[in-house]
Formats: structure tokens, C-alpha cells, sequence
């Protein structure tokens, strides 16, 4: 009977495998962004990154990016253990493609500023007022630049505001960049994107890399006095970059095709679909390292920030799995993070911590989605960006 009832569900599981990813049970983000954009009448430009650089290049003085982010840490590992500084983020003083900015449309040429971050250098002439720390929210993707919450509150609330941003990071990536370079600065506002969608998800990989170190109270490169030696290596994670993206452009590495990969091989054995599809939780995940984490370094960079006169702002940002959960991008788990949302919440009100809920903020509207671009799974849009930098300049004011 055991081995008949065994049968029977993966049986089950693979007619949902076979069957209902044609239906679009299952979908490919890429492919529904791209038949979306064309709703807004956009082409989405799919040419890989390296060829767009390639082309680039030379007429834009072009520098690769680089963030010090888990996939980097894993990609970057052979070079990253021979450098004497490991920096967090570049180009310094040049432009970069934005490997990322193609979500709405268009490939965008950033300016990276002396410290390799999405600023233009003229903010360090005066006072910083907002010091930004955070992951792609934060740097404001996919975007032009002129259009992230940094340069908003600069152009139209005359607030001088650095973007210490960092696509692919949690909070423990946060703590790193506030004591490199807040501490140093002293703003009199940090201002702290937490991403619901994936800082718990991505908080357990960070703790077990080299990034945990910067959860000793004393540890510090002092990238920010740096600037030569974090340069240098900057540019040898580039020639890397470069020599990487080469060789998978000489193989012409395509998307995998095979149904059976070694991921999907795992789903079908744990019954991924079947699960998703009757709505059914075998076990309830446990978040409390996380949670505790997340008060630990909140609570630090509180008091820290508070020893020079500044003052500690968190904005909860949405993800719009939130609003529409039957895709579960962010696995099946998501909602579980969701949940915590009060939670979190609680303990910066107890803590006398301001905060933003932008949740709250986007469900006053009828429609969520719309401050997402394509009101689809991603990234703000300008509507989303501009509401975010109106709700920062009234918590300041």
C-alpha cells in the first residue's frame, strides 16, 4: 500500500511538472517580463551583458561593476582569497554598465564616485545629510541614476544624500558598508532599506562568508582611507570579470533546457509542484536566528549611529510576491518572512527606532503592482521610487 500511495504522487507530481508549467503554473520571469513590457510598448534588451560592454566600452570609458555580494563571493572566491583588501563595491571614479538595469527596458551607464559607489563626487564637497545603505532598492535599480531615492531627495528636496546601495545583499552586508564608510562620514541620517523579499534568505549564507567578520565589534578594513589598495583590487576582480565573461560568450553557454537538471531534480523529489499547487507545508520554517540577527545589528547600528548625533531610519520595503502570491518567486517559504513583518516592526517601535512601512504605504492603492515595473515581479518603478522619496522627505521633516 505504501509503495502503491508512493506511486501515485510522483505520478501526480510529474503530470503537474509535464503539464501545468505549459499552462504557466510555473513561469519564467524573464519571458513574462518581456510579454509584459510589450503591453507598455518596451522591448526589453535581452543581448547579454558582456556584449552590450563590449560594444560600449571604448565610447564611454567603462569600468566592470563589482559587489561583494554571496553570488560575487562564490564566483570571485580564487581571487578574492589572494587580495590584501576586499572591497565592497566599484568601479571607483568611473562609469559602469549596470548588469542589471535591462529589467525595464534599456541597458543604463552608471557614475561611480571616488568611493565606487552610485554618487556623484560633488556630495562629499558638503555635509551629508542621508547616508542610504541597503541592497538594489537602495541603489536605486533598474533606473537611470538620476532617478533613485538619493538623487530625488538631492534634486527635489535640496537633501544632500550619499547612496551606499549594494545589489544582492542582506544585513550583515548593511553593518559592513555602515562601519567602512557611515562611521566615517557621520551623516546626520542613515537611512536603511530592509527588502522583505530576500535579506532573511540570503542572512544565513552571509553569516557563513567572510562578511561574518564584520560582526566583530572591532573588525574594519578602513576601505574609506583606502582608495589606492581597494582600486588595485578592483582592478584585478575586473580582468576576471572580463576573462569570465569571455569565455562562457566562446562556448555559448544557453539557458538550461534539461527538465531534469539537478535543481529541478530536488523539487520533484521533495514534490514541489504538487505542494505548491495543494497548498500544502510540511514543516513551518524557523527564522529565529534571523530575527535575532536582524535586532543584533539593527539595535548596533542604532546606538553606533546615535554616538555622533545621527539618527537611525528604517524603510520596510515590500516585495511584490506580497501582493501576489501565486507565483511564490520567492519560494514557498516567502510567506513565513512575510509574517515577520510585524514582528520586526514591534521591535523598532520598542527600540524608539523611525521607521517607514512602505507596505502600508503601497496598500492604500487599489493596485500594489503599479509602483512595480510592468506591475510585475522586480523592482520599483519611478511611480514606486518617488512615492518611497516623498515618504522619507515628510519622516524627515
Amino acid at each position: 500500500l505504501f509503495l502503491y500511495l508512493v506511486f501515485i504522487i510522483y505520478s501526480l507530481e510529474i503530470l503537474t511538472t509535464v503539464f501545468l508549467i505549459k499552462k504557466n503554473t510555473v513561469i519564467n520571469v524573464s519571458n513574462k517580463r518581456e510579454i509584459l513590457a510589450k503591453k507598455f510598448d518596451i522591448e526589453i534588451d535581452n543581448r547579454p551583458y558582456i556584449k552590450v560592454f563590449s560594444e560600449l566600452v571604448k565610447t564611454n570609458d567603462l569600468r566592470h561593476e563589482f559587489r561583494l555580494n554571496i553570488s560575487s563571493l562564490d564566483a570571485y572566491k580564487s581571487v578574492l582569497t589572494n587580495l590584501k583588501f576586499i572591497p565592497l563595491k566599484g568601479p571607483i571614479n568611473s562609469n559602469s554598465l549596470g548588469q542589471y538595469s535591462n529589467e525595464n527596458g534599456n541597458y543604463k551607464i552608471y557614475k561611480n564616485d571616488k568611493y565606487g559607489f552610485r554618487n556623484d563626487n560633488k556630495i562629499y564637497d558638503k555635509k551629508i545629510i542621508n547616508l542610504i545603505i541597503g541592497d538594489s532598492f537602495a541603489e536605486g535599480l533598474p533606473l537611470e541614476q538620476n532617478k533613485n531615492v538619493s538623487s530625488i531627495l538631492i534634486d527635489k528636496f535640496d537633501l544632500n544624500t550619499a547612496n551606499f546601495g549594494i545589489a544582492g545583499t542582506s544585513l550583515i552586508s548593511y553593518y559592513a558598508v555602515f562601519k567602512e564608510y557611515a562611521k566615517q562620514i557621520k551623516p546626520e541620517n542613515v537611512i536603511l532599506f530592509y527588502y522583505e523579499g530576500n535579506d532573511f534568505l540570503m542572512l544565513n549564507s552571509e553569516k557563513n562568508s567572510f562578511l561574518s567578520k564584520y560582526l566583530k565589534e572591532d573588525f574594519t578594513q578602513n576601505l574609506i582611507k583606502k582608495n589606492y589598495e581597494v582600486n588595485k583590487s578592483l582592478k584585478i576582480l575586473e580582468n576576471y570579470t572580463q576573462d569570465k565573461y569571455s569565455i562562457l560568450m566562446e562556448k555559448e553557454i544557453q539557458k538550461e533546457k534539461n527538465l531534469f537538471n539537478k535543481e529541478k531534480m530536488i523539487d520533484f523529489l521533495e514534490i514541489q509542484n504538487l505542494r505548491s499547487i495543494l497548498n500544502i507545508d510540511l514543516s513551518v520554517p524557523d527564522y529565529s536566528m534571523e530575527t535575532n540577527l536582524f535586532k543584533t545589528i539593527i539595535r548596533n547600528i542604532n546606538e553606533q549611529t546615535q554616538e555622533w548625533g545621527g539618527e537611525l531610519i528604517l524603510v520596510y520595503v515590500p516585495s511584490w510576491g506580497r501582493y501576489n502570491d501565486k507565483y511564490k518567486f520567492e519560494g514557498n517559504n516567502a510567506k513565513y518572512i512575510f509574517n515577520l513583518k510585524n514582528l520586526l516592526i514591534n521591535y523598532l517601535k520598542e527600540s524608539s527606532i523611525k521607521y517607514i512601512d512602505l507596505d502600508k504605504e503601497f496598500t492604500k492603492s487599489n493596485n500594489p503592482s503599479k509602483y512595480y515595473n510592468f506591475d510585475f515581479y522586480g523592482h520599483f518603478n519611478d511611480e514606486g521610487y518617488m512615492l518611497l522619496s516623498e515618504l522619507i522627505n515628510s519622516k524627515l521633516n
